[in-house]
């Protein structure tokens, strides 16, 4: 039977303190439920009794929120998209991608430039085997 009235309001103000206690971590429903000790299927049943969604679905939210915020604050010189949706759980690259593309009206590579303030500076070409590179257009305007 699902959580109502009270049962479901400490699932939800136990969960809401155990996310805010690992802001930088990605976290899945499955730790979440382990971390404030109920099972997985009342911490959903709660989730979308009160959001509209599962706690799977917000947390891959969360998670997206923490890629782009690693994007835009990560140093030049060490940004690998693929490498941060990896780290943040992010396997299917392709679906992250999609989802990113969905959340937030670009993609992650056009979140990169923009937050350098290449746009318009640099373009992203195909370097073969599905390696894309930023160019200056400048230096390569036929490229």
């Amino acid at each position: 039977m699902p959580p109502f009235g009270r049962a479901r309001m400490r699932i939800l103000r136990t969960a809401d303190q155990y996310i805010r206690a690992t802001p930088a971590r990605p976290l899945y429903a499955d730790q979440v439920s382990d971390g404030i000790g109920v099972p997985v299927r009342d911490l959903e049943d709660a989730f979308q009794a009160n959001f509209g969604m599962s706690a799977s679905l917000l947390l891959s939210r969360r998670r997206l929120d923490l890629v782009r915020a690693a994007i835009v604050n990560a140093a030049p010189s060490t940004v690998a998209i693929r490498a941060i949706a990896i780290e943040h759980g992010f396997w299917d690259l392709r679906g992250f991608e999609d989802a990113y593309e969905a959340s937030f009206g670009e993609s992650s590579t056009d979140t990169l430039i923009n937050a350098r303030g290449y746009k318009g500076v640099l373009r992203v070409v195909d370097g073969g085997r599905g390696r894309l590179s930023l160019r200056d257009t400048e230096d390569h305007p036929g490229s």
